[in-house]
């Protein structure tokens, strides 16, 4: 993915699985639990349209016929556009981990920044779990350097994760 055009003419279709065909009974080599994880949603334009949530449906398809569980995590990872949007919020429906800095967080939603770092604070915590919160299957670990990092789900603030003193 590091070769130079790579990345503008990547898409979300072009996700590969390794599940088998549907309609398959033989599913020896498939494991109980599989994992999908997307980086750099905001470095791949092709990521930001309708192909990319149509592959994480499809994926999701399989995973309810089969009974089977996948879960899904999505670092979005900085945005060179300064738009913070490419469609990240309509395809939550399918990611169970979204990943993010307290930095990538502030920027998606919007949190007015002041002169002093104040991401911090308590006021900045609930605007994000309350901006996350219609996204229920979703949970929102953001990652604050040496500060630690924050869990979300359903609008709440479910677990501060200080470090460890140096």
């Amino acid at each position: 993915m590091t070769h130079l055009g790579c990345m503008e003419d990547f898409r979300g279709s072009q996700i590969l699985t390794n599940f088998h065909d549907l309609n398959s009974s033989d599913r020896s080599a498939t494991p109980d639990h599989q994992h999908v994880h997307i980086a750099g949603y905001y470095n791949i334009p092709g990521f930001w349209d309708e192909e990319l949530a149509g592959k994480l449906a499809e994926i999701r398809e399989v995973q309810s016929k089969r009974n089977e569980k996948t879960t899904i995590s999505l670092v979005p990872q900085h945005d060179a556009t300064d738009e913070w949007d490419g469609g990240l919020l309509n395809i939550l429906q399918f990611i169970d981990f979204l990943i993010l800095s307290d930095e990538e967080a502030r920027n998606i939603t919007k949190y007015p920044s002041g002169e002093k770092d104040d991401r911090n604070n308590a006021d900045f915590l609930q605007h994000v779990a309350k901006f996350f919160r219609h996204n229920s299957q979703t949970y929102i670990i953001m990652t604050r350097g040496s500060k630690g990092a924050v869990a979300f789900c359903e609008g709440e603030v479910i677990h501060d994760q200080k470090t460890s003193p140096e």
